[in-house]
């Protein structure tokens, strides 16, 4: 027995976080240093064990994870460090104990669950949805291009030499 080939491993791993979150949004009444005041005060309440989905109900100014006591739901590595600016590689479960800042305003993160997710036939789907759509593009323009060459006409004038 030989080893004529070897195929490479297609297994791919991300870590994904179940998130919640209370979110603080400075505005015209409300500067960004009281904003940063209210949500310091509650961080120091659940850092003391207050409860989380209580205070999201109660504080949190995204209406979308309120209601649902500040949940986002899972949100991958990558996704998190975009949007939250956050290293996950040291993110541990439990409440974040610092304030977090992004586009949309102060936030108190909470990670109630980690999980590595294999995403090897995501990926793989992707890159065959990708191979058909660059095939598909490649035709379609090559018959535009036809088209566009059969219906073309171009006159030439009719050139004088000019002797000096």
């Amino acid at each position: 027995v030989w080893v004529r080939d070897r195929r490479e491993s297609l297994k791919e791993e991300v870590k994904e976080f179940y998130i919640r979150h209370i979110l603080f949004k400075p505005n015209a009444i409300r500067s960004f240093s009281e904003t940063r005041k209210i949500a310091q005060i509650i961080l120091e309440k659940l850092l003391t064990g207050a409860d989380f989905e209580n205070l999201a109900i109660q504080h949190s100014e995204h209406s979308l994870s309120a209601s649902k006591g500040g949940s986002i739901g899972w949100i991958r590595e990558n996704q998190l460090s975009q949007s939250f600016n956050v290293d996950t590689k040291n993110l541990r479960q439990g409440i974040v104990n610092n304030l977090i800042e992004s586009q949309f305003g102060l936030h108190i993160l909470e990670v109630d669950d980690i999980k590595k997710v294999d995403i090897s036939q995501e990926k793989i789907k992707q890159k065959a949805f990708k191979i058909l759509k660059d095939r598909k593009y490649a035709e379609n323009l090559e018959s535009w291009l036809r088209e566009i060459r059969s219906t073309a006409y171009v006159e030439f004038p009719e050139f004088k030499r000019i002797n000096n």
